[in-house]
């Protein structure tokens, strides 16, 4: 393989002009290092994310992969733990006999895999992902298995407090399990690409569903003594008056979910 920058790489498959890719270096050094090559093509419009994650792939001779539409084995990403994970924006997506493949935006880095062999006892092969892909896997499938601990708080929260009590106290309402509750069906939602999330109270329970793709899909289930102080804490960062709830309402917040910030709508 010749000893090419992948700069040079772009121009000669026609994938920049020569002035695109001197423009770009010279964004880059202002940037004093802040800043990767692939960072400002695809800031400059140049390539998209995911173009230019191919080009690299192809130029280093590795796979690459569409996350988004690769069938992820749950298993395989069980393998990493969650900060490991974070810490190089990575995630495992297969397993093969011993061999774990993993999803990586810098397939060349050493230390990643051989860190990733130390903490699983698996040999492994790299694939590229685009980093924001790989983001997204890492949000999808460690927040799902999140989710069990964040239920056995509101459980805990639910057996603590009266179902009878329509009354919301300041502290029931920033309790930390009603937080995260709030904060956990807004991440997941986002994550299973869902447009809508609807909190339906029945008489023994509450149904969180989302909207994926036209269809409504169930998130999650919990007690019916939780729904009041989840809708108050929603109602409550979204601007709205927590003590009307006969006339609908209106509001909004903001999130932020994988470093993308996220205006929610709330209507009651």
């Amino acid at each position: 393989m010749r000893n090419i920058r992948i700069g040079d790489y772009l121009v000669e498959k026609q994938l920049i002009t020569q002035e695109q890719l001197e423009n770009a270096l010279a964004v880059q050094r202002e940037s004093k290092g802040t800043k990767k090559f692939g960072e400002v093509i695809v800031e400059l419009g140049y390539l998209s994310e995911v173009k230019f994650a191919q080009a690299l792939a192809g130029k280093l001779h590795v796979p690459y992969v569409d996350l988004s539409n690769f069938d992820i084995d749950g298993e395989a990403v069980r393998k990493v733990p969650e900060t490991l994970a974070k810490k190089y924006t990575i995630i495992a997506i297969n397993i093969k006999g011993k061999r774990l493949t993993v999803a990586t935006d810098d397939p060349y880095n050493f230390n990643i895999l051989e860190d990733v062999k130390v903490m699983t006892g698996m040999d492994t092969d790299p694939v590229f992902a685009t980093r924001t892909a790989i983001n997204k896997a890492i949000g999808k499938f460690y927040s799902m298995q999140n989710v069990d601990s964040v239920l056995e708080g509101v459980q805990a929260f639910s057996d603590m407090n009266n179902a009878e009590d329509d009354e919301e106290s300041k502290d029931r309402v920033e309790s930390a399990p009603i937080v995260k509750l709030a904060t956990t069906i807004v991440e997941n939602s986002y994550r299973a690409d869902a447009t809508d999330i609807h909190i339906e109270p029945f008489k023994t329970y509450t149904r969180i569903r989302i909207r994926v793709n036209g269809d409504l899909v169930e998130l999650m289930n919990v007690a019916n003594v939780v729904h009041n102080a989840l809708t108050t804490r929603l109602k409550l960062i979204s601007g709205m008056n927590i003590a009307e709830k006969r006339v609908p309402q209106d509001g909004r917040f903001t999130q932020v979910v994988d470093g993308t910030t996220l205006d929610v709508r709330v209507s009651s």
